[in-house]
């Protein structure tokens, strides 16, 4: 497949909004005879005259070559292998050009992602359209194999290939859409958008670490609060019924989720008590179905403190000078106790 190149007189990347420390990269491999491009959400951000949070570099030198040109370059990752060039606190990421994995015998899910190829290849891995525009160095024009330039006309999210092939083998990338698209103000396509609603029970496939991470990522994008209203319109439950001759999202997610997970989707539909505690009739401010009469009581509970003995704070169960454990104060004996001792 032919890509689509556009020049430098064609679009608005400039050299000038590159990171120096990004371009010194850049340059060493393509001196060495390396192919080397600016790839991923950097060229995504710099076409929509943003300013990227971080500039990735994709390459044909595999891992060890690109230590042999950087004194400063770690290899990290297992599942997919990296090379972070350090320039005092700044990183610049620099990855091989990878096809894509071939999947293990009935688990889609990618477990290593180490298979070395082409440019074309990699775009063709990658998730989603407007992430795998290509800046060539050498040539300072954009290269596009995926139909990115038009999805960023359109301001469209849209996978690479079939989206529920896509979500099965990494399902992070349903957050990452939904986070993208919040960022971007933009859209997200329709097939996409129905892939998240049908196969977001296969989030819990994912390595606890790579969702959490996710999530900070969305914390500190600046968007997190358009993303999280955005969520739910994606990963509610379909009220009505799927078309003939596909399986119903409603019984793929009763199946694929555990009864905690339903109970908090129930959740988020009880109205939020509004009452004190002071209330003349504490189930009025319960969501129906739940057991009546139970602020007051929590209130009569929280009121009603113990005298004696006193709780002493934590304080005086420090430790001495002398490193020994100090003794608690022992009470003072009630005025009875002293009659009866004296007796």
């Amino acid at each position: 497949m032919s890509p689509r190149i556009l020049p430098r007189p064609e679009h608005t990347v400039s050299r000038k909004d590159i990171d120096p420390e990004a371009l010194k990269v850049l340059y060493r491999l393509k001196n060495h005879g390396f192919v080397a491009y600016l790839v991923g959400g950097g060229v995504r951000d710099l076409l929509l005259g943003r300013r990227p949070k971080d500039f990735d570099i994709g390459t044909s030198a595999h891992p060890q070559q690109v230590k042999r040109l950087f004194r400063n370059c770690f290899i990290i990752g297992r599942r997919f292998r990296l090379c972070h060039v350090r320039f005092g606190r700044k990183v610049v990421e620099v990855s091989t050009f990878r096809r894509q994995a071939a999947p293990e015998e009935g688990d889609p899910l990618i477990r290593r992602d180490n298979a070395f190829g082409t440019p074309e290849e990699d775009a063709f891995r990658r998730d989603f359209t407007v992430n795998a525009l290509f800046y060539d160095i050498a040539t300072f024009s954009v290269i596009d194999y995926v139909g990115g330039l038009e999805d960023l006309e359109r301001r469209t999210i849209r996978t690479i290939g079939d989206p529920g092939v896509r979500f099965r083998e990494d399902p992070v990338r349903m957050l990452r859409a939904v986070a993208l698209a919040a960022r971007l103000d933009f859209s997200i396509d329709p097939d996409t958008v129905e892939a998240i609603r049908f196969l977001r029970g296969e989030i819990v496939k994912s390595s606890p670490a790579r969702v959490l991470e996710e999530f900070y990522k969305i914390l500190r994008q600046g968007a997190a609060r358009r993303t999280w209203a955005c969520s739910p319109t994606c990963f509610r439950r379909p009220t009505r019924r799927s078309p003939a001759g596909r399986p119903s999202c409603c019984r793929a997610w009763a199946g694929s989720t555990s009864s905690g997970r339903r109970a908090v989707s129930a959740a988020r539909t009880w109205p939020i008590p509004s009452c004190s505690g002071r209330s003349s009739s504490p189930s009025a401010c319960l969501p129906a179905g739940r057991a009546p009469a139970t602020c007051a009581a929590r209130s009569a509970r929280s009121t009603k403190r113990s005298t004696w003995p006193p709780r002493w704070p934590r304080s005086a169960r420090s430790r001495s000078r002398n490193g020994r454990p100090r003794p608690p104060p022992s009470p003072c004996p009630s005025p009875a106790a002293t009659s009866t001792a004296s007796g």
